[in-house]
């Protein structure tokens, strides 16, 4: 039958928007907020943010590492595993692993997982143009993909996602 990518990208708009809908409270506060994937296993993704509030506990705006706990999602206080959808990748992964010899898998779980990284993407571009979102300040947004793509790329999605505001800054930390 094969996975259900329209599914995943539904089920990701709603639990982005769902996340962050219960951070309301900090709406003032919250300043930036990714969606983590990790390509190389294809099976987990989680919502990360950070508060302006929680930054300053770690680092003085001064310090040279302020961008880095700033811009870093390991760094952050916010953390959410959305589950439904990890245990959805798991079991995607479990069946190539199955259906597949080495080479075939690992082609068939790198184009899978370019496929991720694609709705992840879409998902933060049509997060943008919900209320819930209109309804932060000023909320950057992200998709996290650690040691997946080289700092240009990286900063490319930033970009994308947020327009060159502070392209200069986010690009200092990596």
């Amino acid at each position: 039958m094969g996975f259900d990518y329209e599914k995943l990208e539904k089920n990701l708009l709603e639990a982005v928007t769902e996340y962050a809908a219960s951070q309301l409270d900090q709406k003032d506060d919250m300043y930036i907020m990714s969606i983590e994937y990790f390509p190389e296993f294809t099976t987990f993704i989680a919502i990360r943010a950070n508060t302006y509030s929680y930054l300053k506990e770690q680092v003085d705006e001064d310090d040279e590492s302020y961008t880095y706990y700033k811009y870093c999602e390991e760094e952050w206080d916010l953390y959410e595993d959305v589950k439904e959808i990890s245990s959805a990748l798991q079991a995607e992964y479990n069946e190539m692993e199955e259906k597949y010899n080495d080479d075939a898998f690992e082609e068939a779980q790198e184009k899978h997982a370019e496929k991720v990284i694609d709705i992840c993407r879409n998902v933060m571009k049509k997060f943008k143009e919900t209320d819930t979102y209109r309804k932060f300040k000023k909320l950057y947004l992200n998709v996290y993909l650690r040691e997946y793509f080289d700092e240009e790329e990286t900063i490319r999605i930033f970009a994308e996602l947020n327009g060159e505001d502070c392209i200069e800054e986010y690009a200092s930390w990596l």
